[in-house]
């Protein structure tokens, strides 16, 4: 013990004589590791940490009804009761479905996300109240006063915390509710990252949500959650729901005929996205450890320069009695001196990343809470990798130096004492390189993805259009009033000094969701053919010149289309060629529904789902003939009234319908980046690692080259004497950068060619092998190998030769 303390002070010593050294190694090591830290954080927050609130997680199923096409689907109320009744192995199912609430508990109306449950739902979670009681098994609520738990959030922000909440009133979508109790601190159901914020009995769905049905048998729209029954696994379950499946299946030909039944494991992620979710995570840690691996490389080679700097030194302590072990131990104790600090630096980066993460919010509907901050288990894991790769870096220069013959180092002067280290420097520098360059390659081709989709026409023009979404099925509005709302808030928007025009529609291209529909021409209805499968939209007055969507032929949308007029639509033309190839679809038919639609107009074609998608058929069909409750009110702000725009949405909403709360007004040209979103994560993260990369690896090759010229001061100087010019000195130094450049590059490009792989989900209108990136990313390595290269280069350039003479 006395050794190791000795050791230890001996480290001190000698780092505080190089202070430079010692911090660019530990901010080297404290990056590489904040990385891999911020990236394990993420893991551990999405796939690791357990669901808060929630009890022996590890025992819920999510149960779906899995479709002919393999998307999983949800049940109606009576197929639920069916599922949950016959669910051998599982103890309990119980369902539930997210809404939009306007809720209101003494201020103004709030949106808020909250679910409608079953009465056993807190019990299938096994979730206790942190106040009051939740709702017991069997509790509908239908036709008894109406209850409500509320989440941990809202109590404190709306009641301070008051344990008197609970048996207070609120107001959800205008109806009195009371509050029975408050679910756990961070409780949010089965998803991770949606702050539902109040949950009510399925039986008072009629009051709060009138467009459910609980008599429907084809409205799909609970979805559930079992807990198994001890001793029962997931496969067996799973068993069981397939011979359930094809008992349930005379009874729900519709849902189940060519469909089953199928359990997963709950973990907090829609089942739907959660492959998804992996892939992008799995790119991000990917990256992360490349840049953990450059910087290790970096070190790596900064102490084996720094060893062979001290190649006298330890020739001396070994003549001295020192053993190889007592060096190796030295230097290795010196390594982790140096890499400590980047460990508790790692934890801090990684804590304000994690921040910084927490922070970032898409422009939903309804914001998202992700808490991505480090727990003991990260900072455990941080340190613990910072040890292990200071053993694993620190045996690289000590073996090196024991493995030499260090009598000839006690020779003054020798200055080739460092050259014998010097091929695994420069194979460190070259891994270095080709480790930049997969990740930089990564970096260009994400960066080409989103510029070719950025540069994509979309079919209209975003710049200048704010959107807000409005939700009347919150508050008990009838078709005719909402029709009547409607009008007098695009009438009221437009009036607006600062409004150049307003409309409405139930979705704007390359929002989130989309709606599928199948039209057929007559001639296709009398083969019974089923038609075509389409994207639609339905649309306001005025829709397609406030978007400056161009119509080809035809007209718009005129006040004569209304719901007593002829059924009309708009097809786009994708869709014109498809259904009537060569000819003109004005005043053509299609069948949609059952009901003849005259086609009135040709509109351009544009992008509606992804940016790089496929020409897609697409249909408009016009507000005035069909009546949705939930609109997106879109706004075209006059130049220079941009600012003024959501205030004036919010104003116009709030005189007409003081209960409803608009969640938020975004510009459209933010919102549909929507559509991008992973390829935008992934690219700024390779971003940032990339630069990160780029500057270790010209910190790797400048150590290198600065030390190598070092050792061949001599031949320099010889060369000097017998006539060699400064631009040939300079010349010599930088070829040595650059050879080790190319090797890195050449390596680097092979690799990346491997790894690019798995970008194949991410990068989308750009080949993975991709010319221009597979060109730009090694010729900026290599530039930075010859900028690298200039500082030692000139100082060669301007050595006094006879001084270097001298010493042979």
């Amino acid at each position: 013990m006395n050794a190791l303390f000795r050791d230890l002070r001996i480290a001190g010593r000698k780092l505080r004589r190089t202070p430079l050294f010692a911090i660019v190694t530990a901010v080297t090591v404290g990056v590489g590791l904040a990385a891999v830290a911020t990236a394990f954080s993420v893991v551990n927050y999405l796939f690791l940490q357990p669901l808060p609130g929630i009890g022996e997680q590890e025992r819920l199923v999510n149960v779906h009804r899995v479709e002919a096409r393999g998307d999983f689907g949800g049940f109606s109320y009576p197929m639920y009761r069916d599922v949950a009744a016959g669910a051998a192995g599982l103890m309990e199912v119980a369902a539930f479905t997210d809404h939009g609430f306007s809720l209101r508990a003494g201020g103004a109306a709030q949106l808020v996300v909250g679910q409608i449950v079953t009465g056993n739902y807190f019990r299938v979670l096994d979730v206790e109240p942190e106040l009051g009681r939740l709702f017991e098994p069997g509790e509908r609520g239908a036709g008894s006063e109406p209850v409500a738990v509320i989440g941990h959030g809202i109590w404190q922000r709306e009641f301070g915390a008051d344990p008197t909440a609970v048996g207070r009133v609120i107001w959800l979508n205008g109806h009195p509710f009371t509050v029975i109790g408050v679910a756990p601190p961070g409780f949010s159901g089965t998803f991770r990252g949606f702050p539902f914020s109040v949950w009510v009995p399925i039986g008072q769905s009629g009051r709060i949500a009138p467009e459910v049905s609980l008599a429907a048998r084809d409205r799909y729209w609970l979805e559930a959650v079992g807990r198994l029954e001890d001793r029962v696994s997931r496969e067996e379950a799973r068993a069981a729901m397939d011979v359930l499946a094809r008992r349930l299946a005379p009874r729900y030909p519709q849902a189940l005929s060519n469909g089953s039944l199928s359990i997963n494991p709950t973990t907090g992620l829609e089942d739907s996205l959660r492959g998804g979710i992996i892939g992008l995570v799995g790119v991000v840690a990917g990256l992360a450890i490349l840049l953990l691996l450059i910087a290790a490389s970096n070190v790596a080679g900064m102490l084996l320069v720094r060893g062979a700097a001290r190649t006298r030194e330890f020739a001396v302590r070994s003549a001295l009695g020192s053993s190889r072990r007592t060096i190796v131990r030295q230097v290795v104790i010196e390594t982790l001196v140096l890499f400590l600090p980047g460990a508790a630096l790692a934890s801090l980066l990684a804590a304000w990343l994690a921040a910084a993460l927490r922070s970032f919010n898409p422009p939903l509907p309804v914001p998202l809470e992700l808490n991505f901050a480090p727990d003991a288990g990260v900072f455990v894991f941080a340190f613990g990798l910072a040890f292990g790769l200071a053993l694993a870096v620190g045996l690289v220069p000590a073996l090196s130096l024991t493995r030499r013959d260090l009598v000839p180092a006690l020779k003054s002067g020798d200055a080739r004492s460092g050259s014998e280290g010097s091929g695994l420097r420069r194979a460190f520098v070259v891994g270095q390189v080709a480790m930049s360059t997969v990740l930089l390659l990564t970096t260009a081709l994400l960066a080409r993805s989103l510029h070719r989709a950025g540069a994509v026409d979309p079919g209209f023009r975003a710049e200048g259009l704010h959107l807000a979404d409005i939700t009347l099925s919150i508050l008990d509005y009838s078709e005719d009033e909402g029709r009547a709302f409607y009008r007098e808030l695009m009438r009221r928007v437009n009036a607006r000094p600062g409004v150049e025009r307003a409309t409405i529609t139930a979705r704007v291209p390359l929002g989130l969701g989309r709606s599928t529909t199948r039209v057929a021409v007559p001639e296709e209805v009398a083969r019974d053919v089923e038609g075509t499968t389409v994207d639609f939209t339905i649309v306001g007055p005025d829709y397609f010149r406030t978007l400056e969507v161009p119509l080809v032929t035809g007209r718009t949308f005129l006040p004569a289309d209304r719901g007593d007029a002829s059924a009309v639509a708009i097809v786009n033309e994708t869709l014109a060629q498809r259904l009537w190839p060569g000819g003109d679809a004005l005043g053509q038919r299609i069948v949609r529904d059952g009901v003849e639609l005259e086609v009135i107009g040709v509109a351009g074609d544009g992008k509606y789902r992804r940016p790089w998608e496929r020409p897609r058929p697409y249909l408009y069909i016009p507000f005035a003939q069909e009546y949705r409750s939930r609109m997106d009110l879109v706004v075209r702000a006059r130049s220079g009234s941009e600012d003024d725009v959501a205030e004036a949405i919010r104003q116009e909403v709030r005189a007409l319908e003081p209960d409803l709360p608009v969640a938020a007004v975004v510009p459209v040209s933010e919102y549909i980046g929507i559509s991008v979103l992973p390829q935008r994560i992934a690219g700024t993260v390779a971003g940032v690692l990339g630069i990160v990369a780029l500057l270790l690896a010209a910190v790797g090759l400048y150590a290198v080259v600065a030390f190598d010229s070092v050792q061949r001061r001599r031949e320099i100087g010889v060369r000097v004497a017998l006539g060699a010019s400064g631009q040939r000195v300079i010349r010599l130094v930088i070829g040595q950068g650059l050879r080790l450049g190319v090797a890195g590059v050449l390596l680097g490009v092979v690799l990346g060619a491997l790894a690019v792989r798995a970008l194949s989900g991410l990068v989308v209108g750009v080949s993975l092998t991709d010319p221009f990136s597979f060109l730009a990313v090694p010729t900026l390595l290599l530039l930075t190998a010859v900028a690298a290269s200039l500082a030692p280069g000139w100082r060669a350039m301007r050595s006094d030769p006879m001084a270097a003479l001298r010493q042979e």
